[in-house]
């Protein structure tokens, strides 16, 4: 029987390359890294690779929030699991802005790669061999990095959902 394990579960491949510059650093709790939405994934095809008493970390967006029902059920399925909520206030670009005091996309885009749009910046993102000196030339605050969960944890109320948004990932 295996111990405890820590799971970090992330929708799109830029949060993947964080998640992973993150553990590296040691600035969350080594883990490992699997792609998974709640919005649009069933947990049930997860569920055999993880045990109850595991911690799981999901990162989602909050851009789109239309696939409630989807992500109704994966909560309600994950209830006797040991999981937390890590929400990005919209989505990854807007953590990051918000994280390197950037007023915009456009500056965040322009800032680290000289790029004009988001996909471009995805790309040069989830590319970045020195994404340490990226976000250090950036003025990266991990402190502010996920710490918007306001406007969705009244989304979970309104829409009689129960998850715990309060994570304690960071080491």
């Amino acid at each position: 029987m295996r111990g405890k394990q820590v799971f970090y579960f992330y929708e799109g491949e830029t949060e993947k390359q964080l998640l992973e510059f993150l553990k590296n650093t040691k600035k969350i709790s080594s883990g490992k890294v699997k792609k998974f939405n709640l919005w649009k994934g069933r947990f049930r095809k997860i569920e055999t690779t993880i045990n109850k008493d595991d911690k799981l970390f999901f990162v989602i967006d909050t851009d789109d929030v239309t696939n409630t029902d989807c992500f109704s059920e994966n909560i309600k399925l994950l209830k006797p699991y040991n999981f937390c909520l890590i929400v990005q206030h919209k989505n990854l670009e807007d953590e990051l802005c918000f994280s390197c005091n950037k007023v915009n996309n456009k500056k965040l885009f322009n800032d680290f790669y000289k790029v004009q749009n988001a996909d471009k910046f995805k790309s040069k993102f989830c590319g970045d061999k020195g994404i340490d000196s990226t976000l250090s030339n950036n003025d990266f605050n991990f402190k502010k990095l996920w710490s918007r969960s306001g406007d969705f944890s009244d989304w979970l109320k309104e829409n009689g959902i129960s998850a715990s948004i309060e994570c304690n990932y960071k080491v």
